[in-house]
C-alpha cells in the first residue's frame, strides 16, 4: 500500500514514523518498510515504542526494540507512560496517552503508520455495534486519515488478515514479543478475539473479510452524508465558530443531528451519541427563551445565547477574585489564563488616571445600576451586557478597573462616568487577550 500511495503521490512526504511496539503486526510493518526503503533511498524512517509499565517484562520488550532497531539502522523513540488501573478502562487510558505521546514526537513532515490489520477493523466494528454505534462508527478504522491535525496517518495492513503476518512473520524469520495481557478476556476487544471470532471463523471463514467490507460500505456512506449535511452546515454556522438555531424546528430531526453531530466534532473531535444528541436539544435547543441553558460534555460545555449555540471550554469561577495593581508601570497578569494589563500609550480603554492615594484593584463582578459613557441613564450591570452582546458566561471573565470601591471600567466595553479620560489626566489599558 505505502508503494502504491508513493507511486500515485509524487508529492507525499517520504518521512515515515512507526508506531513500533515488538509485537507481530509492527515487526512485521517495521521490516515491509525496511525493505521498501533499501528500494528507494529517499524513503526515511523513525520508530517510536511507548512501553506502559503494565507488565513485569516491559523493561526487556522496550529493550528488544532498541536491539531490533539498532540492528536495522533504524532511529528510535522509547517514552514511558504510567496508567492508572483503578480509573476506568486501562486500555482506553493507555491508547490516549499512547497518542498524545506520539502527537508531542511525530515531526511535521512524517506519516504516521500503525499496525492495524483485518482482524482488527472486525474487533473494532463488532464493539461499535456492541456501543449501537451508527454508520461512522461501523466504518471502523479508516486506512487513511489526517492525525494531530497536519500529519497523516496511513494503516498499511488493514487489508491483511493476522494469519497472513504470522506467515510473512516465519517466512522471514522475525523476532517478536508476545504479550500475554493479549489473551485476558476481561476486555471486550481480548474477549471478541479469543472467544467469539475464532468460532465465528471456524463456521464462516470469510467473515472478517465480509465484515471489512460492510465497514468501507459504511464508510462511503458516511462520506456522502458529510458531501451532502456540508452545504447545508455552512448555513448555519456563524463566522465566530457558533451555531446558528433560528430555524432549527424547520428542518427535519435528521438534519438537525446531522448537523450538531458536525459542528461538535469540528470544535472538539468528539462524536455525541444518540442520546447526547436529543439532550442537547431538549435542556438547551428547546429550553425555555428565558433560560440560560448549559450542557457540560467532557471539559466542554454547551451553552445557548442570542439564538446561537456556542461551544466553550469549562472554566472555574473567578467572580470572587480581586487582584490589586500595585505597580502600575509593570503588566498584571490575570489568573485562569486570561493574559495580562499593561499601560500602553496611544492604544487601548482610555481612561481616567488614578490619583496617588487610591487603590487599583481588578474584579470580575459587579451589581447594582451603573451610570457609562454613553448613556444618559443608570442601568442594571445585566441590562448593560446584554445590549452590549456579552455572552452570560464571558460577562464574569471581564476584567473589571476599581479605584478603590469605585467602578471605572470594563476593560474593552466601557467606562463609566467616575472613569471618563480628562484632558492631561487619562491613560491607556491594553489587554492582551482577546478570547471573550
Amino acid at each position: 500500500m505505502i508503494q502504491n500511495l508513493i507511486k500515485k503521490n509524487k508529492k507525499l512526504n517520504h518521512y515515515f514514523l512507526i508506531a513500533y511496539s515488538g509485537g507481530l503486526d509492527s515487526t512485521v510493518l517495521l521490516d515491509k518498510l525496511i525493505k521498501i526503503r533499501n528500494i528507494n533511498k529517499k524513503i526515511k524512517i523513525r520508530a517510536i515504542h511507548i512501553n506502559h509499565n503494565l507488565n513485569e517484562n516491559s523493561e526487556k520488550w522496550e529493550e528488544h526494540c532498541i536491539k531490533e532497531c539498532k540492528k536495522k539502522q533504524v532511529y528510535l523513540i522509547t517514552k514511558k507512560i504510567f496508567i492508572n488501573k483503578k480509573n476506568g478502562n486501562i486500555q482506553d487510558q493507555a491508547r490516549k496517552k499512547r497518542y498524545n505521546l506520539i502527537k508531542k514526537y511525530i515531526l511535521r513532515k512524517e506519516i504516521l503508520l500503525t499496525a492495524h490489520h483485518i482482524d482488527d477493523q472486525c474487533e473494532t466494528v463488532l464493539l461499535s455495534l456492541k456501543r449501537g454505534s451508527g454508520p461512522l462508527g461501523l466504518a471502523g478504522i479508516k486506512n487513511k486519515s489526517i492525525f494531530n491535525k497536519k500529519n497523516l496517518i496511513i494503516r498499511p495492513l488493514i487489508k491483511n488478515t493476522k494469519i497472513e503476518l504470522e506467515n510473512y512473520a516465519h517466512k522471514n524469520s522475525l523476532k517478536w514479543i508476545e504479550d500475554p495481557s493479549n489473551y485476558n478476556t476481561k476486555y471486550d476487544r481480548n474477549f471478541l478475539r479469543n472467544k467469539i471470532l475464532p468460532l465465528i471463523k471456524n463456521r464462516w471463514p470469510y467473515f472478517v473479510v465480509n465484515v471489512n467490507r460492510s465497514a468501507e460500505n459504511c464508510n462511503e456512506q458516511e462520506k456522502l452524508i458529510n458531501e451532502f449535511i456540508s452545504e447545508i452546515f455552512q448555513n448555519y454556522l456563524k463566522p465566530d465558530g457558533s451555531l446558528e438555531i433560528k430555524n432549527f424546528d424547520k428542518i427535519s430531526k435528521e438534519k438537525q443531528n446531522a448537523i450538531i453531530k458536525k459542528w461538535i466534532s469540528k470544535n472538539n473531535n468528539f462524536l455525541p451519541s444518540k442520546k447526547i444528541l436529543e439532550i442537547i436539544k431538549k435542556e438547551v435547543i428547546y429550553s425555555k427563551i428565558d433560560a440560560n441553558p448549559k450542557l457540560i460534555i467532557k471539559n466542554n460545555q454547551i451553552r445557548r445565547y442570542n439564538k446561537c449555540l456556542f461551544w466553550i471550554k469549562k472554566f472555574k469561577s473567578i467572580k470572587r477574585t480581586i487582584l490589586i495593581w500595585h505597580y502600575l508601570k509593570k503588566p498584571l497578569k490575570l489568573i485562569d489564563n486570561l493574559g495580562y494589563l499593561y499601560q500602553n500609550k496611544t492604544k487601548g480603554t482610555k481612561i481616567l488616571i488614578p490619583k496617588k492615594n487610591q487603590l487599583v484593584n481588578i474584579r470580575f463582578i459587579t451589581e447594582g445600576k451603573i451610570s457609562i459613557l454613553g448613556k444618559n441613564n443608570k442601568k442594571k450591570i445585566k441590562k448593560i451586557w446584554q445590549e452590549l452582546y456579552v455572552p452570560p458566561w464571558n460577562r464574569q471573565r471581564i476584567p473589571l478597573i476599581f479605584y478603590d470601591d469605585k467602578l471605572i471600567a470594563a476593560i474593552g466595553k466601557f467606562i463609566t462616568k467616575e472613569g471618563e479620560p480628562k484632558k492631561n489626566k487619562t491613560w491607556c489599558i491594553r489587554w492582551n487577550i482577546n478570547q471573550l
